[in-house]
């Protein structure tokens, strides 16, 4: 189990707040505001620093964190979920069913590939691609140099091309 004393707090928000601002703002264009949902998180992290229990490291708890108070701020803003929903029906107006369809086959089949990469590389592919981290960000996610991140993705990017292509020259 994780203690949280104020050492510990200080260096976590040292670490970890600038690169938690960055995923943020992938979620809210605003830096303000992507900011201020991050210190809610590290505010919210130090009021519960008596009875949190994590069993696990602290940066998966703080990325989690994030993604949840930005997802709220989002379903809170009234304003952009109207923004948003009167894209979203345009965006499905102007789909042509049958390359919809195409596209989430494709999408389908990429998904699988994925799931087939070993643990390693599913995970930097998936921190890269899915969650829009760095390979610095990823780096410092799982403890690994640089290189072997930039060497995971090529591996994973070599796997996917050639399993889709294969997919593709079958059907």
């Amino acid at each position: 189990m994780i203690l949280l004393d104020e050492k510990t707090f200080k260096a976590l928000f040292k670490e970890w707040y600038p690169v938690l601002c960055r995923y943020s703002q992938k979620y809210v264009a605003d830096p303000g505001i992507a900011e201020d949902l991050v210190q809610e998180v590290f505010v919210n992290l130090w009021n519960s620093k008596d009875t949190i229990e994590l069993e696990s490291e602290m940066p998966p708890y703080l990325f989690a964190s994030t993604r949840y108070n930005c997802l709220r701020y989002i379903n809170r803003n009234q304003k952009e979920a109207k923004i948003i929903g009167i894209h979203l029906e345009k965006i499905e107006d102007s789909f042509d069913e049958n390359v919809e369809y195409q596209q989430l086959e494709k999408l389908k089949k990429l998904f699988e590939a994925v799931d087939q990469l070993p643990d390693k590389t599913r995970q930097v592919f998936r921190l890269s691609k899915l969650e829009g981290l760095t390979y610095q960000e990823i780096s410092e996610f799982l403890g690994v140099s640089v290189k072997t991140v930039e060497n995971q993705m090529s591996a994973a990017l070599k796997k996917l091309r050639t399993e889709m292509v294969t997919k593709q020259d079958s059907e």
